[in-house]
């Protein structure tokens, strides 16, 4: 997908892949609400942002009926030819651009791989140290719609705390870190009226960039594990 930034830049400015169907959102609270809505990766953001000026000046894009509606609206499908030409205004190559889009997908598919089988083996839990987990659900769902990839329970003595986590494939940057202490937060406002410890988060990838990393140390409750780590426990078993 290319994002066109509509408000007050008026560009062509992104380059992003889908990570989930569409669905509509039921927030009241949301500009968004009642509006379909989808997860989605960000793969590259434009060193040469095309203003919609230029596409609208363009010989070839001017005639085109999203154009001519001075592309307003939630989105278009774009015809190949003409996403070849938007793409050349950006200075980006298709085949460079095919590329980063099927490695974005390829890594989504590992991360759901991946998830499925800590969701499904409490074994390869048992041998990082942390025993006892107990899933509760799958791509558990907030009551904003955000979604959680993983939701365990874990029993310490007498008294149960919830542990969520995410899966990511590649570097864990800061991004991902403040979405899973946001899942905790969400969690933490319903553990006291449950009498539950306070809920934990873990990030699972393969390293951490050097801000994720800071973050992590200094804050309480949030833990890192290295895919490589369950990767390598499943080749053993």
């Amino acid at each position: 997908m290319l994002l066109y930034r509509a408000r007050v830049r008026k560009d062509l400015a992104r380059l992003l892949v889908a990570r989930s169907d569409a669905e509509v959102l039921d927030l009241p609270d949301s500009e968004f609400d009642g509006r379909s809505v989808c997860s989605y990766e960000v793969l590259e953001s434009f060193d040469r942002p095309v203003p919609f000026a230029t596409i609208s000046r363009d010989p070839f894009l001017g005639a085109w009926g999203p154009v001519r509606l001075r592309l307003q609206g939630s989105s278009f499908p774009v015809p190949q030819d003409m996403w070849a030409r938007l793409l050349d205004l950006a200075g980006e190559d298709g085949g460079d651009v095919a590329d980063q889009a099927l490695d974005g997908l390829r890594r989504f598919r590992l991360e759901k791989e991946l998830q499925r089988r800590l969701a499904s083996r409490t074994d390869l839990w048992d041998d990082a140290r942390w025993r006892g987990l107990r899933l509760v659900e799958s791509e558990y769902r907030f009551p904003d719609r955000r979604r959680a990839d993983l939701l365990f329970e874990q029993y310490t003595g007498w008294r149960r705390r919830l542990v969520v986590v995410e899966v990511k494939r590649g570097r864990v940057d800061l991004e991902a870190v403040e979405q899973v202490l946001g899942y905790r937060e969400a969690l933490d406002k319903g553990v006291a009226r449950q009498h539950l410890r306070r809920p934990q988060a873990i990030l699972v990838g393969e390293s951490l960039h050097d801000e994720a990393r800071a973050r992590i140390a200094r804050t309480s409750g949030l833990h890192f594990l290295s895919s490589d780590h369950f990767d390598a426990l499943r080749r053993s078993a």
